[in-house]
C-alpha cells in the first residue's frame, strides 16, 4: 500500500505539473494574441499615418503649384504648404506612433512565444511524471496482488490446520 501510494503522490504531481504547463501555454497564447493586436494596432497606424502623409505631399504639391502659377495666389499657396506641412508632421507622428507599437507587438509576440515554451517544457515534465506514477502504481498493484495471493494461501493453510486440530 505505500508504493501504490507513492504511486498516487506522484500520479497527482504530474496531474498538478500537467495543469501549470496547461495555464502557462494558455498564458502564452494570451500574450500572443494581445501581441497580434497590438501588431494590427500599429499596422492600422502606419496605413493611418502613411495616408496623411499622402494627403500631406498633395497639399504641398498644390500650394507649390500655386506659389508659381502666379503671385496673387501666393498667400493662398503658402497657407496650403504650411497645412500640408502640418499634415506631414502629423503623419511622421503617427508613422512614429505605429512604429513603437509595432515594436511593442513584436516583443509582446517574443515573450508570449518565451511562455508558451517553458510551458511546452512544464507539460513534458508533468507527461514524465505521469508516466512515472502509473509505473509506480502499476507496480504497487502487482505487489497488493501477491500480497493478497498469500492471505489466500495462509487462509487455506490455517483452514487445513484448524481442520486436522479438530
Amino acid at each position: 500500500t505505500g508504493d501504490a501510494a507513492s504511486g498516487a503522490a506522484r500520479l497527482a504531481a504530474g496531474s498538478r505539473d500537467l495543469d501549470d504547463g496547461a495555464a502557462r501555454l494558455a498564458a502564452g497564447t494570451r500574450d500572443l494574441d494581445d501581441g497580434a493586436a497590438r501588431l494590427a494596432a500599429g499596422n492600422r497606424d502606419l496605413d493611418d499615418g502613411a495616408a496623411r502623409l499622402a494627403a500631406g505631399n498633395a497639399r504641398a504639391a498644390d500650394g507649390a503649384s500655386q506659389i508659381a502659377a502666379g503671385a496673387g495666389t501666393l498667400k493662398d499657396g503658402s497657407a496650403e504648404l504650411y497645412a500640408g506641412n502640418v499634415a506631414a508632421a502629423r503623419g511622421a507622428d503617427l508613422l512614429a506612433d505605429g512604429t513603437s507599437a509595432l515594436s511593442s507587438g513584436a516583443a509582446a509576440l517574443a515573450d508570449g512565444a518565451a511562455r508558451v515554451s517553458a510551458g511546452a517544457g512544464t507539460l513534458a515534465a508533468g507527461s514524465s511524471a505521469l508516466q512515472t506514477g502509473a509505473t509506480s502504481a502499476a507496480d504497487g498493484a502487482g505487489r497488493l496482488a501477491t500480497g493478497a495471493g498469500q492471505l489466500s494461501a495462509g487462509a487455506a493453510t490455517l483452514r487445513d490446520g484448524a481442520s486436522a486440530a479438530a
